[in-house]
């Protein structure tokens, strides 16, 4: 472990959580790294959780609840978590996954020796219901392969991000104006402020659960990613070459006319693919 031990804060969105937030939970107090602070946010939510979170928050003096009185969306109930944290790192994780037990230790290493880095995260595991692991999604690793690849797709894996907080604030978080995307939105902005890197090995188990795979949703997904990718382009000044106008065009003729579980598998697999 560095030298420097800064504090991180690990922030969780829960909403209707009950199902899977112990094994979240589980996950972060288990991390080889323990100067962290666990920021819980809850949006309102008519099921256990906050009972669950509550019980946990007994046991641990390290866990922040946030409790909104109405339901905001995730972008507000991320934004309302972010301006709660302390640490020097924030660190992402969806409510419904799993961290493996290196992942804070891998990252706040890599943050501290590489101080113009203000974004990192790393391969994930693509797994069932039961945390079965099906596929590995994996990203680019270096800076320049990062932003060479983000105008065709997001190349941060979000539930396993680690943001220098610092940074992070120089921008106006996520926005409320993306029903979805929302974390492609703010990788391609915070661009501005230093750069990217990836840890190639697996840091998370990413829950795929049968509700979430819906037709809709993953068209929907395409066409606000487009919307992105041109945003990149016209007002971040990343590049956008031949080949990726190609690749885009053939995106959109996909995301009309494929099933939505091929565009799924296309999506998990697609740095395997192109390799």
């Amino acid at each position: 472990m560095q030298k420097n031990n800064p504090l991180v804060s690990i922030l969780i969105a829960t909403y209707n959580s009950e199902d899977f937030v112990k094994e979240t939970l589980d996950s972060v107090l288990n991390q080889t790294y323990k100067n962290t602070e666990i920021v819980l946010c809850d949006d309102a939510s008519s099921d256990g959780t906050v009972n669950i979170l509550k019980e946990y928050q007994k046991k641990n003096e390290r866990i922040k609840i946030i409790q909104n009185d109405r339901n905001l969306g995730i972008s507000l109930n991320m934004n309302n978590g972010i301006r709660q944290c302390s640490g020097k790192y924030i660190a992402i994780l969806d409510a419904d996954d799993w961290a493996y037990p290196y992942r804070i230790e891998e990252q706040v290493n890599l943050m501290e020796e590489n101080l113009k880095v203000v974004l990192c995260s790393g391969y994930m595991d693509i797994c069932d219901e039961k945390l079965n692991v099906t596929t590995t999604r994996e990203y680019p690793l270096t800076n320049e392969e990062i932003r060479k690849i983000i105008v065709r797709y997001n190349p941060i894996s979000h539930p396993a991000s680690m943001w220098r907080t610092s940074e992070l604030r120089k921008t106006t978080l996520y926005s409320d104006k993306f029903p979805i995307a929302r974390d492609y939105d703010l990788v391609v902005r915070i661009s501005e402020f230093g750069e990217y890197k990836n840890i190639g090995k697996p840091l998370i188990k990413y829950r795929v659960r049968e509700e979430s795979e819906t037709g809709k949703r993953v068209r929907q997904t395409q066409w606000y990613s487009f919307y992105i990718q041109m945003k990149a382009h016209f007002e971040y000044g990343f590049p956008l070459k031949f080949g990726d106008r190609i690749f885009l065009f053939f995106r959109l003729v996909a995301t009309v006319i494929l099933p939505v579980s091929l565009q799924r598998f296309i999506a998990n697999n697609f740095s395997k693919i192109s390799k």
